[in-house]
């Protein structure tokens, strides 16, 4: 074994760049084309993966360094090298999914121990999409997937069926690009919506005194979000019918876990942490947990598995009002729950009207895998669930489970 210094490559043409991500640690072990930090600048959006197989030994950076070429990222005690074929500073530059034209993505292109030769940014886009690499066509330069490759691997062209119009005929305008995750959500939305066939269902939620309830929670705070998400469990728990995930034309699977997801919107656009194991937090615990990863997706924290693993996802716009809307999947979930703004309500009970607090709930499914007889069972359960929370005490509910 010998030690290897792992450096900065040519950046095609960007002088300098900060370091946005680290991804290894010393110690860890890693393979060839191991991602080992994302770079971002005015011009190019990338990540560094490694050329050599190995233990990393020591770092030499860290988030938030500006660097250039030739900097040295990390040292690593090298168990295997890099294919002699593929120098470690080769770089291509392909056109993003947006349509600003002015900005591209940068990918070091390395092959896998699979022989598909494609970039990080490729590379994501398949695992977010959960696409085999080497079932697409390659047409990039020494057998490389590229992006357009992938579009065309789905059938989908984001510029098709679309006349590029020159708004400034009409008027001033100003041109606005993209953050890297409004992008990278705009190709993810765009794929979702032309691939999974889905049905949204309103429904009404009495959560009148459960508001009274939760408003006595001061110690963690409990918001409306941490009562549903529970409420979710439960639902996926007694038919697991809501956690089957879409896999081919002949099957489907059925997760065993309960990670649910959350919309949070932040300065960079609208990201969904993943809360892990929720059958197995007590409200307190989901309060506090919601809470933190609320705070880190705000301060730009969120890592990897922050963002990964959920079943289903909770949209909710309360906080600022409107009434039913109709939420997108955020495949490869079956599901989505759209929450909107309580407001009081003359609700009849019997022959008497009463001032209710209603919550409107809005359920998007995959109809592939969810039938209309199963989403009206959810929105109708997952009510009366909530309608069941309100009649614990404070100190019982912050420990329940169910």
């Amino acid at each position: 074994m010998s030690i290897k210094e792992i450096v900065i490559p040519n950046l095609g043409g960007v002088d300098s760049s900060r370091v946005i991500e680290v991804l290894v640690a010393p110690g860890d072990q890693i393979k060839e084309d191991t991602s080992l930090i994302t770079l971002e600048s005015d011009k190019a959006s990338m990540e560094i993966p490694s050329p050599y197989a190995g233990q990393v030994e020591s770092l030499s950076l860290k988030e938030g360094d500006v660097i250039k070429e030739g900097d040295v990222i990390l040292t690593v005690s090298v168990s295997q090298l890099a294919s002699p074929n593929i120098e470690p500073t080769e770089v291509e530059s392909l056109p993003q999914v947006a349509d600003d034209l002015e900005k591209t993505v940068i990918e070091v292109a390395v092959p896998t121990k699979e022989f598909v030769y494609a970039g990080p940014f490729v590379r994501r886009m398949a695992f977010e999409l959960g696409i085999d690499l080497s079932t697409v066509k390659a047409t990039g330069s020494g057998g490389r997937v590229t992006i357009e490759d992938m579009k065309r691997h789905l059938s989908i062209d984001t510029k098709v069926g679309t006349t590029p119009v020159d708004y400034a005929q009409w008027g001033a305008v100003t041109k606005q690009p993209m953050t890297r995750i409004e992008r990278l959500s705009a190709q993810h939305l765009l794929n979702v919506w032309q691939s999974v066939p889905q049905v949204s269902q309103h429904h009404q939620v009495d959560i009148t005194q459960l508001e009274i309830l939760r408003k006595k929670l001061v110690d963690p705070k409990v918001t409306m979000v941490t009562f549903v998400m529970k409420a979710m469990a439960l639902m996926m728990q007694k038919n697991d019918v809501y956690r089957r995930a879409w896999q081919d034309n002949d099957d489907y699977c059925i997760r065993d876990y309960y990670h649910i997801g959350f919309a949070c919107e932040t300065p960079e656009g609208l990201v969904v942490p993943v809360v892990k194991d929720v059958m197995d937090k007590g409200i307190a615990a989901l309060a506090i947990e919601i809470q933190t990863l609320s705070q880190k997706a705000r301060d730009g924290r969120l890592d990897r598995k922050d963002l990964s693993g959920s079943v289903a996802t909770i949209s909710s716009l309360g906080g600022i009002g409107g009434g039913h809307f109709t939420p997108i999947v955020n495949g490869p979930d079956a599901l989505i729950l759209g929450v909107s703004r309580a407001r009081f309500e003359p609700v009849f009970e019997g022959d008497e009207i009463q001032k209710r607090y209603i919550m409107p709930i809005s359920l998007s499914y995959d109809h592939r895998l969810i039938d209309g007889a199963d989403g009206a069972r959810f929105v109708v359960g997952l009510a009366e669930l909530l309608r069941q929370f309100a009649e614990y005490d404070q100190e019982t509910i912050l420990e329940y489970k169910g």
